[in-house]
């Protein structure tokens, strides 16, 4: 679904900038919702 797609390219989004800030709320935030 187009709605999945969106979230997804969203997180992916996030992830990468959580990685290289190293922000704990990013990463807390996707383990609690499993990726």
């Amino acid at each position: 679904e187009e709605k999945q797609r969106r979230l997804r390219a969203y997180l992916n989004q996030h992830d990468r900038m959580s990685r290289m800030n190293s922000k704990p709320q990013l990463v807390n935030y996707r383990d609690r919702n499993g990726n």
